[in-house]
């Protein structure tokens, strides 16, 4: 009996991060949607005090490990970030070569995560900087990953965990078919390869800055294209 409440406690553990990135997203949306918003600077300012508000609170939940993780990288930021780009290297080739088998022979329409990242790069230029480059990169490494590997002691069951929940949420989102589905190898090889390397490092620095810089290049090319 006792075990199986370790089992169910531990389980719960693993859900901290998301708990927190859920609700904090469901209160400012219906903050935003009650507040008479008149213009985009409105906005973009609102929208990252959610961002900020949502890392705080994960700091304040993961502070311990954040602490141990942040001596610990210090030491050996040469090791583990050799051994975090050589992964997402690899990550990054799957991901390009699948998104354009999947544009030249499959379909022409990008996810609606791209759709949307494009849109809020346009319109919301100073969150998209906080979302993609800055903050959200450490909020998804916490809540994806940190959350789920701190709490399970099962590896199969924590790259399961965050590799299906981080594509389902960035491949899937806004999917209005089930041809959208095909995206889940691209988005999967990338979350596959940071899960990777922070089961390998056991150090959460990696993979945020791996992460960032990821989103950092991803930036540039949308902004690029849009301004093109």
């Amino acid at each position: 009996m006792n075990s199986f409440i370790e089992k169910i406690t531990t389980l719960g553990k693993s859900f901290y991060g998301l708990i927190i990135y859920f609700s904090i997203t469901y209160i400012f949306n219906f903050v935003l949607k009650a507040l008479p918003i008149n213009n985009k600077f409105q906005y973009n300012i609102l929208l990252s005090v959610c961002e900020i508000t949502t890392l705080l609170l994960l700091i304040i939940v993961f502070r311990k490990r954040l602490k141990k993780d942040f001596i610990d990288f210090d030491k050996n930021y040469k090791k583990y970030l050799k051994l975090g780009f050589t992964v997402w290297f690899f990550g990054l080739i799957v991901m390009t070569v699948s998104n354009n088998i999947i544009y030249h022979f499959i379909t022409t329409s990008g996810p609606a995560n791209q759709g949307a990242a494009v849109n809020i790069i346009n319109n919301y230029p100073l969150y998209s900087v906080f979302s993609m480059i800055l903050i959200g990169p450490f909020i998804e490494e916490i809540v994806f990953r940190l959350s789920f590997k701190n709490a399970l002691k099962n590896k199969k069951v924590y790259y399961i965990l965050s590799v299906l929940i981080f594509t389902s949420l960035h491949a899937l989102n806004g999917m209005n078919t089930s041809l959208a589905l095909i995206y889940f190898l691209p988005y999967g090889s990338l979350a596959f390869a940071l899960s990777y390397i922070l089961d390998k490092t056991d150090n959460i620095f990696t993979t945020v800055i791996i992460h960032s810089i990821h989103n950092a290049i991803s930036f540039v090319l949308i902004a690029m294209t849009s301004m093109l």
